[in-house]
């Protein structure tokens, strides 16, 4: 059953965030901010092989994603993988070829006789984790139901509830979209 006097955020609006620290602010999108900036100049073409454009090709997906995702929480299993995810065999063992093709995934011989394989997380699979929690900590925030979000991380080393963020390597603080300006990297390839 829907609340109707439960409080609705949309994208953009304030919205409590799950875990501790409810009441810190939520960042604002102001549709008359100035546009992302490059050196100066205004980004107005795509850059030829950008990151996440290259990241989407792959994992873009939302069975993708959703394999990753239970690959994450420990489903190994095509078995288990095709009932968690209602997915249709046929597109299930599609992404699974690409995912380990890609090397996010390692598929791995259990049993012989006859032969099964499960699917094992690799190095730059265990990487997409940030990805996906950012996605699900976003989900709670702005799709959850009235009840909450539907799934909670427990923090094993503290055993709270994770209240997880981004958060720059060098400072520890957290990364908004306010407080980063991107520029040239090293495989930067301006458009002629």
């Amino acid at each position: 059953m829907i609340d109707e006097d439960a409080p609705r955020h949309r994208v953009g609006e304030d919205a409590p965030r799950s875990g501790t620290g409810e009441d810190a602010p939520r960042p604002v999108i102001d549709e008359g901010a100035p546009r992302l900036r490059v050196g100066g100049d205004a980004l107005r073409h795509r850059f030829d092989g950008e990151s996440v454009g290259r990241a989407l090709e792959l994992v873009g997906e939302k069975w993708t994603l959703l394999i990753m995702r239970e690959a994450f929480f420990g489903v190994r299993r095509y078995a288990q993988l095709a009932r968690n995810l209602a997915i249709p065999r046929p597109t299930l063992s599609t992404r699974l070829r690409t995912l380990v093709e890609a090397g996010l995934l390692d598929r791995v011989r259990y049993a012989t006789d006859p032969d099964r394989h499960e699917y094992r997380l690799t190095r730059a699979g265990l990487d997409l984790f940030p990805a996906i929690v950012v996605l699900m900590r976003w989900g709670d925030a702005y799709l959850a139901g009235p009840d909450g979000p539907p799934i909670a991380l427990r923090h094993q080393a503290c055993g709270e509830l994770a209240d997880v963020y981004l958060a720059c390597r060098n400072c520890g603080e957290e990364i908004t979209a306010h407080d980063v300006t991107p520029e040239p990297g090293p495989g930067f390839q301006p458009v002629e």
